[in-house]
């Protein structure tokens, strides 16, 4: 693994113990909030709009449907978020 990174001239670097947080803030920060705005998009789908075959079961959403639930989902977003997360990570100056 370590010749593949040298070879497509990407750095490796050791994250030291107790500073996981600092390097997974967009995860906390962006990525479980999209998610939770997801999940109750996806919810109200569930129980609103889902389709139902004949015998009861319900049907897989359309592509259309996964789109609109994600398109829905990250406006929710918002630029004081993604901010608020390069700062913890100390990409963005205070």
């Amino acid at each position: 693994m370590k010749n593949f990174l040298v070879y497509r001239k990407i750095d490796q670097i050791t994250i030291t113990a107790g500073m996981t947080a600092y390097a997974q803030t967009l995860d906390i920060a962006i990525s479980k909030p999209f998610t939770d705005h997801l999940r109750i998009e996806l919810n109200d789908y569930i129980e609103n709009r889902m389709e139902r075959n004949y015998h009861g079961n319900f049907m897989k959403p359309s592509l259309k449907d996964i789109v609109n639930l994600v398109k829905n989902s990250w406006p929710k977003i918002t630029y004081n978020c993604v901010i608020h997360a390069l700062r913890l990570c100390y990409v963005v100056r205070k």
